[in-house]
Order: C-alpha cells, then structure tokens, then sequence
C-alpha cells in the first residue's frame, strides 16, 4: 500500500514493482476481467518471484472467478489468453500461466455475489 501519492513524473510501473519488493505480503484480487490485463500479470508475476526469493506471502482472493479456472486458465481467463498469445512474446505469457498457477494454488478465499 502506497501511503504517499507518487510524485509527478515518475514512472508508475517501476514504483508499484519496486513497493511489492519493499513489502512483506500481496493480496492478489483475482477478478473476472484480472487476466485481461498485462499490468495485473506482470505484477502478478514479481509477487510470485519475491515470494520464491524473500519470503514475500501471497494471499489470493478469488472474486467471481474459482481458483481452478485461474490456475487452469480457463472461461475469461481462457479468452484473455487468446489474445496474449497474439499479441505478447511467448515467454512473457509463459511467465504470466506459471505465476497464475503458483498463486492460485495457494489457499485464499472466494467470494461471490453476495460477499
């Protein structure tokens, strides 16, 4: 969590990767729209690498989407993977599959409609 705002001109990407190496634990609030974006899963992907390397915890929140569809990338996250195939290098999107499959194996919570 940023407690400060961030200074104008500074480069938004390298400030949130820099305060997930700066912090003890990520909540990863996966979403059904999460894999749509390539910021989510470059993030996504730093989390998991600290966590493989400095003990950072990932605690996963699973909102309107179920862990296996996440970890299997499948539904949205299926189609999402479609066009980042197109439209990304491969080991990018090899990096974004293993990190969704690392986080979502490890116990969160889900929530619904109603949570």
């Amino acid at each position: 969590m940023d407690e400060k705002k961030l200074a104008r001109g500074e480069v938004i990407e390298k400030s949130i990767l820099t305060a997930i190496e700066r912090s003890r634990f990520s909540v990863v609030v996966f979403s059904l729209r999460y894999a749509d974006s390539e910021w989510c899963l470059d993030e996504l992907v730093k989390i998991v690498r600290c966590a493989q390397n400095k003990g950072h915890v990932a605690m996963p929140v699973f909102f309107h989407v179920s862990p296996d569809d996440v970890a299997g990338q499948a539904g949205v996250y299926e189609e999402a993977f479609v066009k980042h195939e197109k439209g990304f290098k491969r080991k990018r999107v090899e990096n974004w599959r293993k990190a969704l499959i690392t986080v979502a194996g490890i116990s969160g919570w889900c929530l619904g409609e109603n949570e």
